[in-house]
């Protein structure tokens, strides 16, 4: 219980993160069916299930992601969001590599947020320097792991990789199947066809 606790408190939390991302960008309706569709998904409640980086992974990304939006979208949020943002966004990286895919929707939210507040200061050069103050953390924060793991690759992981790379590929629909019931998966077609 007490190793898995942790994971399941992710979980759920990642439920609420998206909705509340979500909610920022397409209203409370289309929030609720997102989170429900996440909470519903038997692969996500899978990982609130095990001891694996999944799901802390999952809401740092979630969590950085909002922190971004809420700096647009909310003045008050323009430093705290920006900054604990990238911090979020570095720590999931640190969770798992497979986090290094947060740096698009990331650099699309700091641009937005640098095209908004580029000329709300006297200086402009203020903006650039917190932006860039931004990027410099998320880049400590990455490679203050990356690097000595770098300097101490073994056999083993480049196997692993390779294993990534070539290995056979998992049978999605199968996955799919596996841990979901049919009644969610004829749910979620037909909200698919609703939406539609």
């Amino acid at each position: 219980l007490l190793l898995r606790l942790p994971f399941a408190i992710a979980s759920v939390s990642s439920v609420f993160a998206l909705y509340l991302l979500t909610r920022i960008y397409f209203g409370y309706i289309v929030a609720s069916v997102a989170a429900l569709f996440m909470a519903a998904s038997g692969l996500f409640v899978a990982f609130g299930r095990i001891v694996q980086h999944q799901s802390i992974t999952m809401l740092l990304i979630l969590i950085s992601l909002l922190l971004l939006s809420l700096a647009i979208k909310r003045d008050g949020w323009k430093l705290p969001g920006l900054y604990l943002g990238m911090i979020c966004g570095g720590l999931a990286l640190l969770t798992h590599f497979d986090s290094v895919w947060i740096i698009f929707p990331a650099s699309l939210l700091i641009f937005w947020w640098y095209k908004k507040y580029r000329s709300t200061t006297s200086l402009a050069w203020t903006n650039k320097l917190y932006v860039f103050v931004a990027i410099i953390l998320f880049i400590f924060i990455v490679l203050s792991f990356y690097i000595p793991f770098l300097w101490s690759l073994t056999e083993y992981q480049f196997s692993y990789w390779n294993r990534r790379m070539t290995g056979e590929a998992s049978n999605s629909i199968n996955i799919l199947l596996s841990y979901n019931f049919s009644i969610v998966l004829i749910i979620q077609c037909a909200l698919i066809i609703i939406s539609l």
